[in-house]
């Protein structure tokens, strides 16, 4: 319900660039979702959201591995102010997937399967 243009707009939900933020917020935050990514062990693309307080503290809500990627979604919309351009975001998205090596651990149940990338 939340993603719809209709309950956002009825209801006044926007979601937008950071204004305003005290000095040094940018790069905590860069460091911060940095961070949670690495912590959590992510690959390829995701979405961190965050909150910050009045105080200037931020706080991590969540981590989306699989986030909307939509060219009229947040996501797309991120990587186009950071100056990626939609075709080079699904791009690098698409170049991210084919290098991937998932780690297999290998067990009574489970059989390795090759990797086909590069062949």
């Amino acid at each position: 319900m939340k993603w719809s243009r209709t309950y956002q707009t009825k209801y006044g939900i926007r979601s937008s660039e950071a204004q305003g933020l005290p000095e040094g917020a940018t790069e905590k935050i860069r460091e911060i979702a940095r961070r949670t990514y690495s912590i959590l062990g992510l690959s390829g693309y995701a979405r961190i959201d965050l909150r910050m307080d009045p105080a200037g503290e931020i706080y991590v809500l969540e981590a989306n591995p699989n986030p909307q990627i939509a060219k009229s979604e947040d996501f797309a919309d991120s990587a186009e102010r950071a100056g990626l351009p939609y075709e080079a975001l699904l791009q690098r998205i698409l170049d991210l997937g084919l290098r991937w090596h998932p780690r297999v651990i290998p067990s009574g149940r489970t059989l390795p399967v090759p990797s086909r990338v590069g062949e």
